[in-house]
This record gives C-alpha cells, structure tokens and sequence, in this order.
C-alpha cells in the first residue's frame, strides 16, 4: 500500500479496467458534480453494463434510498439501477438493528426526504422538543439553510442533554466539502457537525458528544459492499476524489484506490497528505 506521493503511480482508466474486476466508485467528484456528469462517467457506465462488469457507487448521500437515487441520477444524466448504488442512507437500518433502537424516538435534521429514510429503517421521527429522544441524526445539509438553523440545531441538542438525555449522534455523512463544479465547492453535513461538537464541548467541558459515522471512511460501508460483490480482496478498486473518505477507507480495510485528480483534493500539497492512493487517476475517459 502506498506510504508515500511518490508510491502513487498515475494511471489510466483503461490500466484499471484490465487490473480489476469490482469497481467502486464515489458519486460527487467522481462522476457528478452540480453542472452535471463528469468527463468519462457517462460512457464509463454504459461500458460497465455492456460488458457485465461488475461495479457499485458507494455514496455519503443519505437523502434517499437506491431506487430514488436512480431517478436522481436519470434526471442528470447518469443511467444507473438501484441495485447498482449504496449509499449511507442504506446503513442505517443495520445500525438501528445492532443496537436494538426499532421504533426509538429521533430527531432527523435534513430534507423530508431524509426523515423518510429514518422511518423506513425503523425509527420513529418525531419534533426535536420532544421527551425522551433517543436518536438525533444530521443526515443532510439540506436541513439546515442559515446560521440561524444551525443555531436552532444547537439549542435543541443542548436542550435535550440538560433534560438528562442521552442521545445517540449520528453522521451518516461524514464528508466536510463537496465540488460544486467550475472550481465551486460546497459544505456538507459533516462540516455541520464539526460546528456543533466544538459547541457542545464548550456547553459541557470534559464531555465528549461527538456523531458517529456511517459512511465512507468507515469500514462497514467497504464491507457492506463487499458483501454485495463478492471477491477477493485484490480484484477491488476504491475510485474517489477525497482522501480522508473513500481513500482512508479503503486503506483501512486492504483495498487499492485511485484518486481522481479533478475533484477536491489539491495536488500541490501531496508531500503532506496524511493518506496516499494507490494510483493518481487524472480522468474518466477511456481511450481504448
């Protein structure tokens, strides 16, 4: 595994097709950015399909589950069926199973589109002033529109602590900026979630209220898809464009990666990077 910028050899689609046989690969960044797909990513998937090859898209997103992403991603120009996409919104449900929350009382912070994803793993949504919540999940950005909102996510997480609750927090998407396209970037949940740990460690010093993650870089995610595509560790292939999530997370869990160079991670700073890719993946585009 490479250890070093030096270690991460650039390479060509084609180079990585005639290695590997399971491809996975990030949404944003990747294969989409707000402006719509990206160079490559169209053909790349049709070629994919006509030739049964074997491929995931493995998604921080947690606004849907995969048969409303695939109408999501029709819209913008991407032709990929649901059984085809994890996302994040998909783990929850196993994490509200292994630890015996059916039917818990959660506070969902995110579009409503989110909080029917938390029903649909077996959570019940209700207002953030009510009693005895169990579970607050800050599922998207999308919930929170000015500092004001933020704020109101605040009081309401410190609002429930001093009732003597403790809830579990949970970051289904752990990623801090996305590329909005055209040099553009966007903030996340994640970055959300960094504001309101700071906050709640100077309400309660000493505590330690942080939100769990569940997507990329967590390892459950790598081994959820995994099981979905079985094989042998070296026939994998992580395709992203952030280090700290799809590259640290396939590191973590023995898999090579490619970083596309098009996304979010500046390559000038590369002698610093605290995790390197197996290969550096300057596009898409296949020349064969």
């Amino acid at each position: 595994m490479p250890t070093s910028p030096m270690a991460s050899r650039i390479t060509t689609m084609d180079a990585l097709l005639d290695r590997y046989s399971v491809f996975l690969l990030d949404m944003f960044g990747v294969l989409l950015n707000e402006a719509g797909p990206l160079p490559g990513a169209v053909d790349l998937l049709a070629f994919f399909e006509a030739n049964r090859r074997e491929y995931l898209i493995v998604s921080n997103g947690c606004r849907h589950l995969p048969e409303v992403y695939a109408q999501e991603y029709r819209k913008k120009g991407l032709s990929i069926p649901p059984e085809r996409i994890l996302s994040s919104s998909m783990m929850i449900r196993e994490w509200v199973q292994n630890r015996g929350l059916e039917g818990a009382p959660t506070w969902v912070i995110g579009a409503e589109s989110c909080k029917e994803v938390a029903r649909q793993s077996g959570l019940t949504v209700l207002d953030p002033s009510t009693k005895g919540l169990q579970v607050v999940i800050l599922a998207d950005q999308s919930g929170v529109h000015t500092l004001a909102d933020l704020e109101d996510v605040l009081t309401g997480l410190c609002a429930a602590i001093d009732r003597d609750e403790v809830p579990y927090l949970l970051l289904p998407n752990p990623d801090i900026i996305y590329p909005a396209g055209a040099g553009a970037f966007m903030f996340t949940a994640g970055a959300l979630a960094g504001m309101l740990e700071r906050a709640l460690a100077v309400r309660y010093p000493g505590s330690q209220w942080t939100f769990e993650g569940l997507g990329k870089p967590d390892p459950g995610i790598f081994l959820k898809a995994k099981a979905m595509i079985p094989a042998a560790t070296e026939d994998y292939i992580m395709l992203g464009d952030q280090l700290v999530t799809d590259i640290k997370g396939a590191i973590d869990v023995g898999m090579d990666s490619a970083l596309l160079v098009t996304g979010v991670v500046d390559l000038k700073g590369a002698a610093s990077w605290p995790y390197h890719p197996t290969y550096l993946l300057p596009t898409l585009e296949r020349q064969a």
